[in-house]
């Protein structure tokens, strides 16, 4: 057991991952896009247009286009 003075102070890290990877993003977001394109989340074309707006942003970020 390391004695550093930050894990006296602060106590041990927690040694997990907070990364997510690309492809569970990309998972992520076609599962969405799925959903809205079943009609899950509703037929509000309010809301089914901001869902959409959501998942291609979602999926842009996922792919790694950037827009500014």
């Amino acid at each position: 057991m390391s004695d550093y003075f930050n894990n006296r102070e602060n106590g041990p890290r927690a040694r997990t991952e907070k990364v997510i990877l690309l492809t569970v993003w990309g998972g992520l977001v076609e599962t969405v896009q799925a959903l809205i394109n079943s009609g899950a989340f509703g037929t509000f074309d309010v809301a089914g247009s901001i869902m959409q707006r959501a998942a291609h942003v979602a999926s842009n970020a996922a792919s790694g286009i950037c827009f500014s």
